[in-house]
């Protein structure tokens, strides 16, 4: 039997909480009922002065909140008035910066066209100076002068019609008029003057423009600033006013509501505090209960015949991870054993199958299995030597007789040795023959041993699915006693008792049937094993509490009274979950010992073909060794009687080659697919050695199949 920990307790031992709770609310709900039963007689007195003090207060409180109504009013009306100056004075900043900014643009694009006019005939003047005047129409100046001659500008510049005619002439000509380069010069001098002045007209007209244009938008930004600051200080005050009116509505209402509340509540008192009397009567009655069926329910699980079959069933926590951790590593020896399997030979089949069967079961000893990869890892060995022995025997026999054979006509001591070696065959075929018959027992123990266990593992899978199912109803039992008192809806009552035929006559007669005979079983259930947080905060809502809503001194509200039983349906829900959560895993485990109780029997009966499979190919090689072997013989003793014959020596010389490549030639031309495969077997063992010992061969295993691979194809 397997020693853990009983999680049942967990539950038994939240439900021995609970109780204890359920008492200690008893005692503190048993002194605020009698605190609640000194106020039925004591307070009245205050609820009556505190309806006198509202009735005074009441019209105060509406008197304030008109006043208050008409502030707000007034306060609203200047508000809008302010913003609306404030609106008018923006409305006028921004127009007079459209038009500063369309003056401004219009001044650029004429200060930028007279400069660049000014300049022009400014070099005009000096190319006339100079005598260049053909040469300076050529020029960006002078180009941008003829335009100007054709502008409205030029024609607004205050000169005579003449002078204009002349500038014009030259700038078409490019040579000066009747009155010769100096007067051409004045022209443009005195047009250049005039320009000049024009330009800073405009220019001290654009300064002035620019003064009067901040002077304005200063006197606006103060004035809306102003107002701005009116518009938030009442806005302010019409938020406090708000609020003000607020509180006095919510002060008159609660006035009225109290003053309303506590003339209910004296005519009600008498008949509330004869209410909480009754309903504490119900509330112990029901809180008796709860503890009968948290006790009962209590007595189910905690039974010591429940213990033990719990303890069974239902494993501790450190031992299922225990066990999940051997499951994993069981399972990953497997999936190696698995793999090799697929690709090795019958033999190596065979103890490949002997090793996975041997970790089926409940109570696999890594020990025990770990020394069986040890062994056959050392059988495997003891195999390879003895190939390596045959083969160095039959590569020397062969060469041996091939120079026999050349030889046979001088040397007759060559036969006597062949005879020698022949025995020695013989007494090497002996030994393989002995091999072969020992290595058949011990196919034989272990397929008897692995029936045997097989056997053992099925007993155990019958008694722990008996426990599992006898477990399973118990929790049941327990479940539907909790919901007896926490879910009557979802209680299933026992099935009425079946009368017999005698019973009913009984019944007709007017008598009495036999008391029936109690369930016996664990805790009296009738089930018998093979082996004999937070709680939810309970509202403790008061019958009739009275606030003091407004700000007048009102009688203290009555002491907290319990009104109905809660019952601790939360905790009990919580219980029920616990147990259907170890039902669903008993289940679970059921399923699972279901399955694994299939996997284990389908290992056993390929272990099983397996080894037949090697008994026969073990008992054809043993019959054929004998054959050999008794051949051998025969030959040997034919050579003894025709020891004088040179002839009949060469004859059995030839005989003998050929018995022995029919002998070795086979193990020779196998032999390293044989020891590879041979390796490849030993190194899946190995590996399945190391997973049980902690190791993880996940990453190599696929090119531990693709060696087995190459092996076997081989």
């Amino acid at each position: 039997m397997r020693v853990s920990v009983n999680p049942i307790r967990r539950v038994v031992t939240l439900m021995q909480m609970m109780q204890k709770k359920i008492e200690a609310e008893g005692d503190k709900e048993s002194e605020l009922h009698d605190k609640y039963m000194c106020y039925c007689k004591n307070g009245g007195e205050n609820l009556q002065a505190g309806i006198s003090e509202a009735g005074a207060k009441l019209p105060q409180l509406v008197s304030s909140l008109e006043e208050a109504t008409a502030e707000k009013a007034q306060l609203g009306s200047d508000i809008a008035k302010h913003n609306k100056d404030r609106d008018s004075t923006n409305t006028a900043i921004d127009e007079a910066k459209h038009v500063r900014s369309t003056e401004a643009a219009d001044f650029k694009t004429l200060s930028e066209e007279a400069k660049t006019n000014i300049a022009a005939i400014g070099k005009a003047i000096v190319a006339l100076e100079k005598g260049l005047a053909g040469g300076f129409l050529q020029t960006t100046a002078g180009t941008q002068l003829v335009k100007f001659t054709s502008s409205d500008d030029f024609q607004a510049i205050d000169m005579t019609d003449s002078d204009r005619d002349d500038i014009t002439a030259f700038l078409q000509s490019g040579e000066p008029g009747p009155g010769g380069s100096m007067e051409i010069d004045g022209i443009l001098k005195e047009m250049k003057e005039t320009m000049e002045k024009a330009l800073g007209d405009a220019e001290s007209k654009e300064a002035e423009g620019i003064k009067v244009f901040e002077s304005l938008v200063d006197a606006k930004t103060k004035e809306a600033d102003a107002l701005s600051a009116m518009v938030e200080s009442k806005t302010e005050r019409l938020g406090e006013v708000g609020v003000d009116m607020v509180n006095l509505a919510q002060d008159i209402d609660d006035t009225r509501s109290s003053l309303a509340e506590d003339t209910k509540f004296i005519g009600d008192l008498k008949v509330n505090c004869d209410s909480a009397v009754t309903e504490w009567d119900v509330r112990l009655k029901m809180r008796s209960e709860e503890i009968v069926a948290i006790t009962e329910t209590i007595k189910i699980l905690n039974d010591d015949d429940a213990l033990d079959l719990f303890k069974k069933t239902m494993p501790s926590t450190s031992l299922l991870q225990t066990m999940v951790t051997s499951k994993e590593m069981i399972k990953e020896a497997q999936e190696v054993l698995r793999a090799a399997r697929k690709h090795s030979s019958k033999h190596g089949r065979v103890h490949i199958d002997l090793i996975a069967l041997s970790l089926h079961g409940k109570k696999v000893s890594f020990s025990k299995v770990i020394k069986m990869v040890d062994d056959m890892v050392a059988e495997l060995g003891v195999e390879q030597k003895a190939d390596d022995a045959k083969k160095t025997q039959c590569v020397a026999d062969l060469d041996a007789a091939d120079d026999a054979q050349k030889v046979l006509a001088r040397e007759v001591s060559d036969l006597s040795k062949l005879i020698s070696d022949q025995k020695a065959q013989a007494d090497t075929f002996a030994e393989e023959i002995a091999g072969l018959e020992d290595s058949i027992k011990k196919l034989d123990a272990e397929v008897a041993d692995r029936t045997h266990q097989r056997k053992i593992n099925h007993e155990e899978f019958v008694e722990e699915l008996a426990s599992n199912q006898g477990a399973i109803q118990l929790l049941e039992m327990a479940k539907n006693r909790m919901n007896k008192f926490y879910n009557p809806k979802m209680y299933k009552a026992p099935p009425k008792r079946e009368l017999s035929e005698e019973d009913r006559i009984t019944l007709n007669m007017g008598g009495t049937l036999a008391p029936t005979a109690a369930p016996g079983g664990i805790a009296g259930t009738g089930v018998t094993a093979l082996d004999q947080e937070e709680d939810d905060d309970d509202d403790e809502a008061s019958f009739l509490q009275v606030a003091s809503k407004s700000k007048r001194g009102a009688p203290p509200p009555p002491p907290a009274a319990m009104g109905a039983y809660k019952k601790k349906s939360s905790q009990g829900t919580g219980v029920v979950t616990m147990i259907d959560q170890l039902k669903k895993d008993l289940e679970l485990e059921t399923e699972e010992m279901q399955t694994d109780e299939k996997s284990y029997q389908k290992a056993y009966e390929e272990f099983v073909g397996d080894a037949a499979d090697q008994r026969t190919e073990s008992s054809t090689y043993l019959t054929e060794k004998a054959n050999q072997k008794a051949d051998l013989e025969v030959n040997i003793e034919r050579n003894n009687r025709e020891h004088g014959a040179k002839q009949v020596e060469a004859m059995n010389n030839d005989k003998l080659i050929m018995d022995l490549h029919g002998d070795c030639d086979w193990l020779i031309q196998n032999f390293d697919v044989r020891k590879e495969a041979r390796a490849g077997e030993a190194d899946a063992l190995k590996k399945a050695k190391a997973v049980l010992s902690g190791a993880d061969y996940s990453l190599v295993q696929t090119s531990a199949h693709r060696h087995l691979r190459r092996v076997t194809h081989h």
